[in-house]
């Protein structure tokens, strides 16, 4: 059910607290405040969405600010999904990737599990295809 809710979005760097709760929100694993910090201090841009004056949906894009962006992190706290919340934050992150490309940009993102048709909505395609081959991680445990 869509609600009517008025969400002030803000192009403002995030409190490493938001940050934590909204990733442990959507089942994800979170990190010491201090390495989240130094994290969200990188981001070349961050868009967070309030209610209420509270924190509950968040997108960043990391990278060379040029050639190379990365969507990391688009997030919204899950009581409020399914209000147009999320398709916001996306649209504020690829004016900012617009504004700053260059021919030839790449634009990557990895989607959470049952969220490709999302991401797909935007121009996204899935890889592998006939041109690409698997996106690949590795996770570092310490």
């Amino acid at each position: 059910m869509e609600l009517n809710l008025k969400i002030e979005y803000k192009t403002e760097k995030m409190n490493p607290i938001d940050y934590h709760e909204l990733r442990i929100s959507v089942g994800w694993s979170s990190y010491d405040l201090k390495e989240i910090e130094k994290g969200l201090r990188n981001t070349l841009f961050n868009i967070v969405g309030y209610f209420e004056e509270k924190a509950i949906a968040m997108g960043r894009v990391i990278g060379d600010g040029k050639m190379v962006f990365y969507i990391q992190d688009v997030i919204v706290l899950p009581e409020y999904q399914g209000n147009g919340i999320g398709r916001n934050i996306m649209n504020l992150i690829l004016g900012y990737i617009e504004s700053n490309t260059v021919n030839n940009s790449i634009i990557g993102l990895m989607s959470a599990t049952g969220k490709e048709s999302f991401y797909e909505s935007f121009g996204f395609i899935k890889r592998p295809n006939e041109r690409m081959g698997c996106g690949m991680n590795i996770w570092v445990k310490k």
